[in-house]
């Protein structure tokens, strides 16, 4: 076997092997049940101005009396996920330590632009919508895209319930109730589309999730969305890795046979 030879022989090798481990490590994270995050709803126009939303994958135990700590949680959370880190937007938790939930979203200005979770789904219109006791669809896709509805979560009183625990510490118009860093915090379940996504009436203290929410975000005039320009942030298919690999095989064959 010639010099030459050995070196594409050798540089085939660490090819595949690397697109092998590409496609172990994208497998595992499909695996992991996580799935992609929308960060631009496919529904608006270039220049439309929206907001989104999520529920933490992270627990609490809600024990400051600072509406900045959950801020700051929402945030970090966030930002550990590039596609939203990418948004470069503030998040906010949607919670109270005493105040109205409203004077800590949105610089506390009031706003008219639709609300989506990571699924691309409609959650309300306005701040008016969010605070009106009915979502259209639930808060319960967290940052990583895991789904957090009928988790089997069970109410003080023993029920099942519509999601996971997430403190809010306030009734479902935003008024504060049972506010975060008191003895006994309100909870809603991320499952919920009624009331009881914000406030079903029992308080604990335990610990709990929280729900977060951007500062206003604008459909650019020219969309590029991350990873496929749908504004999805997309894990390649295993499929799409083993027909790569499989690929990259026969293209070495055939470099091979003609050095031959």
């Amino acid at each position: 076997m010639s010099v030459e030879h050995r070196i594409i022989q050798r540089s085939l090798v660490h090819i595949v092997t690397f697109a092998a481990f590409i496609a172990t490590t994208t497998t595992g994270a499909a695996r992991a049940g996580a799935s992609p995050i929308t960060i631009q709803p496919s529904s608006l126009a270039p220049g439309s101005t929206y907001y989104l939303v999520f529920v933490t994958a992270d627990l609490y135990a809600g024990t400051s009396a600072s509406i900045a700590t959950y801020n700051t949680d929402v945030n970090t959370e966030a930002n550990a996920n590039a596609a939203l880190a990418s948004l470069g937007t503030t998040w906010t938790a949607i919670a109270s330590t005493g105040a109205t939930a409203q004077s800590n979203i949105n610089g506390g200005a009031a706003f008219t632009a639709a609300v989506y979770n990571l699924a691309g789904l409609l959650v309300a219109t306005g701040e008016t919508g969010l605070f009106s006791g009915t979502l259209t669809n639930p808060i319960d896709i967290d940052e990583a895209g895991n789904t957090r509805t009928d988790l089997g979560g069970v109410h003080p009183d023993g029920s099942v319930t519509d999601g996971d625990y997430v403190f809010t510490g306030i009734d479902a118009d935003g008024t504060s109730d049972g506010p975060l860093g008191t003895n006994g915090k309100m909870i809603g379940f991320s499952g919920a589309t009624d009331q009881s996504w914000a406030s079903d009436g029992f308080q604990i203290n335990g610990d709990a999730y929280l729900y977060a929410i951007s500062g206003a975000l604008t459909v650019p005039s020219t969309d590029a969305g991350p990873g496929n320009g749908s504004g999805t942030a997309a894990v390649p298919e295993p499929g799409s890795i083993a027909l790569l690999v499989t690929g990259l095989g026969v293209v070495g064959r055939k470099m091979l046979r003609r050095r031959l």
